[in-house]
């Protein structure tokens, strides 16, 4: 071979092996590539995951969120009812103390007034035989005979003073 041949064929061969170490860079960094790709493909999938958990749990508690407001709801109405029913309670209580009362001062009226016939010695309508008289003394009444039970034209207790019939309000 000639040197000229030779000079063609060492420049060829340097030519070639340039082009082999470019071509394997080249397939080195087409894999580097593929694998930082691969990397950021695995890096989006968990991050996609991830926002798909977030997602589902949002829901999950948007759901709960909303029980709970109705849960809450009707944890208000009963509250309403039951202060409702609280107030009538006390407003009843307060109804049957008043009447306690009422019947409390006309009982210790009633007492005073047995104790002063008592003390007068009067002995509840007895005729001079020790008899006791018929209710009203013989006229006819809706009753069935005589004045009416207590006395006069029933505008009087059993025991003296007013009749109060149906809880007249008397000194609380």
């Amino acid at each position: 071979m000639t040197e000229s041949e030779q000079s063609v064929t060492v420049e060829l061969q340097s030519r070639l092996t340039e082009a082999l170490e470019l071509a394997e860079r080249a397939v080195r960094a087409r894999a580097a590539v593929a694998e930082r790709l691969s990397a950021a493909r695995a890096e989006l999938e968990a991050s996609r995951a991830e926002a798909e958990a977030s997602r589902v749990e949002a829901e999950r508690t948007r759901a709960e969120l909303a029980t709970t407001r109705a849960e809450l709801e009707g944890i208000r109405a009963e509250l309403d009812r039951a202060r409702g029913e609280l107030e009538a309670e006390r407003a009843a209580d307060a109804d049957l103390e008043a009447g306690a009362r009422q019947l409390l001062e006309r009982a210790r009226t009633v007492i005073a007034e047995l104790r002063a016939d008592l003390e007068r010695g009067d002995d509840g309508g007895a005729g001079e035989d020790g008899e006791q008289a018929p209710l009203g003394g013989g006229e006819q009444t809706p009753f069935g005979g005589g004045e009416a039970p207590y006395g006069g034209g029933g505008e009087q207790g059993p025991y003296g003073g007013e009749a109060t019939w149906g809880g007249g309000e008397q000194g609380l």
